[in-house]
């Protein structure tokens, strides 16, 4: 190789590895940290979708800017959802899963199921900036239909039904609640792939009777909030009801029916 070539692929390399270094440095760390406190962009494009950020508490700003926000999901999604897919996402958030398999895998539809008030405004917010409409059904999922008792902080990945050991101060507000069957049959048939994250309220689903047209679910399960024995029992009915583990990540599962395949 010319000498020239071999001076800027060496020049390349230690750019790289100085990038690296510097990402996971504590300067880097308090710089990030500054950044989401008292200079947050108005709005961040992450992996293809835009996020408005100046309106989210710090401490979520913060997580966002380093790009550990749903992180495993992101791990599993490019490689298990397809164009084809119909996709119901229960426990929707600000909507940024929704909404990478919408603007970046072209989804051929998606519903989301999200009961907390504050964070559906985030995530109306959201899906304007991506030119989207959202199709949101605002309840959270329980164990039967009726108001429930929704425990909630400014940090929206640990709202929940269930009263979390690391919520200390959580607020309590009512929403409706929903069964699993009440919420497959609000938001219409159809539907191949579920993408399931509801801090525990996972346990409410019957995944031992999923419907036979769902052949991709991904999920989040949370044994520190419904105990081991609990959470890896689900994977354990889902694996006993046909579905192979195509991806695990950390706590997040992508499981696909036997005699199904996905792009990768």
């Amino acid at each position: 190789m010319h000498r020239s070539l071999l001076l800027t692929e060496s020049k390349f390399t230690h750019m790289n590895r100085f990038e690296f270094y510097y990402k996971h440095s504590l300067l880097a760390f308090f710089i990030q940290r500054a950044q989401a406190k008292w200079f947050p962009p108005a709005k961040l494009d992450v992996e293809g979708v835009t996020l408005q950020l100046d309106c989210l508490p710090a401490q979520m700003r913060y997580v966002i800017l380093s790009g550990a926000y749903e992180c495993n999901e992101m791990t599993i999604l490019p490689s298990f959802i397809q164009e084809s897919d119909q996709v119901l996402e229960i426990g929707s958030a600000i909507g940024f899963l929704g909404l990478y398999c919408q603007k970046v895998l072209k989804v051929k539809r998606l519903v989301g199921v999200e009961p907390n008030p504050v964070t559906l405004e985030y995530l109306r917010r959201n899906y304007a900036l991506n030119n989207i409409k959202p199709n949101i059904i605002e309840a959270a999922i329980a164990a039967k239909d009726g108001p429930v008792t929704f425990h909630t902080t400014d940090m929206f990945w640990t709202d929940s039904l269930a009263t979390q050991s690391n919520n200390p101060s959580p607020k309590h507000i009512t929403v409706e609640g929903l069964s699993f069957t009440s919420i497959l049959r609000r938001a219409g048939p159809g539907f191949n792939t579920l993408i399931i994250d509801v801090e525990g309220a996972e346990e409410y689903i019957p995944f031992d009777s999923i419907p036979s047209e769902v052949n991709k679910i991904l999920i989040e399960i949370h044994p520190e909030v419904t105990g081991g024995r609990k959470a890896f029992g689900i994977l354990e009915i889902l694996i006993r009801s046909g579905f192979t583990i195509h991806a695990f990540q950390n706590n997040c599962c992508g499981l696909i029916r036997s005699g199904h395949t996905t792009t990768s």
